[in-house]
């Protein structure tokens, strides 16, 4: 059976579609916008007034920490990110976090 251009379609099979012709469906600069602008609710807001997202490539999540404590408190607690991460709708798949420094 084809679908005809009048039967109606769900918003986001639409909204995929349109994506995909902008090639930003899963690409890293989507996943990489959309963990920024969620990144406080993520993370909290205090810490994420000292972490910030810089990069996402292959499912490894890049964050930029202003000092060494901040980043020393991230590492010990990377596992509880990466669940808030995976719980967070909407959000694309990250399999690991790395640190850079300002």
């Amino acid at each position: 059976m084809t679908r005809s251009k009048r039967d109606p379609r769900a918003a986001g099979a639409i909204l995929q579609e349109a994506l995909r012709g902008l090639s930003l469906e899963g690409g890293d600069a989507w996943g990489l916008q959309s963990i920024a602008a969620r990144w406080p609710e993520i993370i909290g807001p205090e810490r994420a007034a000292l972490c910030s997202v810089s990069g996402l490539a292959d499912g490894v999540l890049t964050l930029s920490t202003q000092s060494y404590a901040v980043r020393t408190e991230l590492t010990f607690s990377a596992a509880q990110v990466l669940k808030r991460l995976r719980e967070t709708p909407g959000l694309p798949p990250v399999k690991r976090i790395v640190f850079s420094r300002n």
